[in-house]
């Protein structure tokens, strides 16, 4: 409308110009001609002098918070842009996208604005700068470019650690080195790691005779390969579905995102658990059927990662997001002929289905909706 009635005036100007001869409004008329072409010009050189980005390409944030996205935006002309129109688009990888539309303006140097995004499921959500329109002073002509700049957003469980007690596998591994079955951490030539008070568990094979006589209590040698033992921890992801659902799903939000959020909170709370009395968890999994189906190589590799710490239990979730884009990053380990992992020792597994076990044995049920409650009253032996 506003280009319309810019034209009717100049049309106006000209007709009256040339029917009474008038000098001044010929003049005003060819000065109006001008400056929309002056504008045009600008519109053109402000998009050029304008520069977008994101103050960081990734981020990470927890289920259910609300994340801050900043966006850097710099004027690097001498001219101040008075307005432009940005257009974002959120949403997670494999879902249904977001489009979020922002009006500014900004003089020289650099502005930032934030762009909340909703972080109500366990994946990996991205922010991407897709385009910006640069107006002239009169808003009369617009110059678009495509930015294509991006940021990745990690989501993650909350943090949440379950109350477990590893007294039951803690007795089986005291038996291996009581002598029944010559292990590498029994003593040995194995590196020290610490000498430590005796914990309720510890083997006396392992007691420092001369520091307690001195100390006159009991103290310990822990042999660095002793805690490095890794507990083993296997985890069924067939059946978790596709990120953002099926075809058929609205995205984010559907139950097929439900149920892996459950999925992902129950595991993250049993590792750190798990580690808060362990040295060193092996997860390992198995292809999810979403993608064809797992093809196993000649010896039957699946996925492995050693967990030690809350920052690897957060690379190996970012690893089994990936794995539900199809975008696995493997590790292989040798499996026995009925497709187990061929290691000693208890196996721990979780399913998808919240089944928790040990050695095949039920350990827990988890709730889909209820599993939070479930964790934080009760205390799991195994």
């Amino acid at each position: 409308m506003r280009r319309i009635g810019i034209a009717l005036v100049i049309l106006l100007t000209g007709y009256f110009a040339g029917i009474y001869r008038n000098e001044p409004l010929m003049i005003m008329a060819v000065t109006e001609v001008l400056l929309v072409i002056a504008m045009w010009v600008l519109s053109i050189l402000l998009k050029g002098s304008l520069l977008i980005g994101f103050v960081s390409d990734s981020g990470e944030a927890v289920r259910g918070s609300n994340y801050s996205c900043g966006v850097a935006i710099r004027n690097k002309g001498l001219l101040p842009v008075s307005r432009f129109c940005l257009s974002l688009l959120s949403g997670y990888e494999g879902g249904k996208k977001k489009t979020e539309t922002i009006y500014g303006g900004i003089l020289k140097g650099e502005q930032r604005l934030s762009v909340d995004v909703d972080c109500r499921h366990c994946g990996i959500a991205r922010v991407s700068a897709e385009k910006v329109k640069v107006y002239d002073y009169l808003s009369l002509f617009s110059s678009q470019k495509r930015i294509g700049r991006s940021m990745v957003l990690t989501v993650y469980p909350q943090e949440m650690a379950a109350e477990i007690s590893l007294a039951g596998l803690k007795e089986a591994r005291q038996a291996i080195q009581s002598g029944t079955v010559i292990t590498p951490y029994a003593g040995g030539n194995d590196e020290i790691r610490l000498i430590r008070e005796y914990r309720e568990g510890d083997s006396v094979r392992h007691v420092h005779w001369n520091l307690t006589a001195r100390m006159d209590e009991l103290w310990v040698r822990e042999y660095n390969s002793e805690r490095d033992v890794p507990l083993r921890f296997f985890i069924d992801l067939t059946g978790l579905g596709a990120a953002g659902g099926s075809s058929e799903s609205a995205g984010p939000g559907s139950r097929v995102d439900d149920a892996a959020d459950s999925f992902f909170g129950v595991l993250n709370a049993l590792l750190l658990g798990l580690l808060a009395d362990a040295g060193c968890i092996r997860v390992m999994w198995r292809g999810s059927d979403i993608f064809g189906g797992f093809e196993e190589n000649a010896d039957g590799a699946v996925s492995a990662m050693d967990i030690r710490s809350q920052d690897d239990c957060r690379e190996l979730l970012r690893r089994l997001y990936l794995e539900r884009l199809g975008d696995p990053e493997p590790m292989t380990l040798r499996m026995t002929s009925n497709g187990m992992p061929d290691e000693a020792g208890s196996l721990i597994s979780l399913d998808t289905g919240l089944n928790w076990r040990v050695d095949g044995q039920l350990v827990w049920h988890f709730s889909a909706t209820g599993y939070e409650e479930e964790l934080r009253s009760n205390i799991f032996e195994l």
